[in-house]
């Protein structure tokens, strides 16, 4: 749900949707260490994964940016690798955080480490001459892209991305 939006949003401004994004996955995820329930958990959560929306959406734009089409792949793949490395540095030592102070607290160092990096991706995040280029060529675009929903490709893709994402999902959950 927040990926669309966190791409429109990129396209306008990517220093604040890389801030905007992170910060606010760190703060829900603060939030959900202090639901009661598990019912209660689910909006921070749902909240969080806005913000995690954004971060790839901005992700993708900046390799789109900063990469010349014969590296985008590689870049792209590169960047998308760190999430499940990520997953498997936090599976190795969270499990103990976890036992010694207690499921809440372990995740309260996740969350300060979440919003820290979008700060400093938003004072480290240079333009590259390509989108600095782009902002001189003329007006934005105003309002929601609704011609990107209405290309046959694009449902194309997303199909595709539901299906190999439905794949990885269910073999990581029969795996464990």
């Amino acid at each position: 749900v927040g990926s669309t939006p966190g791409g429109w949003l990129a396209d306008r401004s990517m220093r604040w949707t890389l801030l905007g994004g992170q910060v606010i996955m760190g703060l829900m995820i603060l939030v959900f260490t202090r639901t009661p329930s598990f019912q209660a958990s689910l909006l921070p959560l749902f909240f969080a994964g806005l913000g995690f929306g954004a971060i790839i959406s901005t992700v993708a734009r900046a390799v789109a940016s900063w990469f010349p089409v014969r590296e985008r792949a590689t870049a792209f793949g590169i960047a998308m690798a760190a999430a499940p490395l990520g997953n498997a540095i936090s599976s190795a030592g969270m499990p103990a955080l976890g036992q010694a102070w207690g499921w809440r607290q372990a995740l309260l160092p996740v969350a300060f480490f979440i919003i820290a990096c979008g700060v400093v991706s938003f004072f480290l995040y240079r333009p590259s001459s390509e989108e600095i280029a782009s902002r001189k060529a003329g007006p934005k675009a105003s309002g929601w892209p609704w011609h990107i929903l209405r290309r046959r490709d694009t449902w194309l893709l997303g199909l595709t991305a539901i299906l190999l994402g439905s794949v990885e999902h269910s073999f990581r959950t029969y795996f464990l």
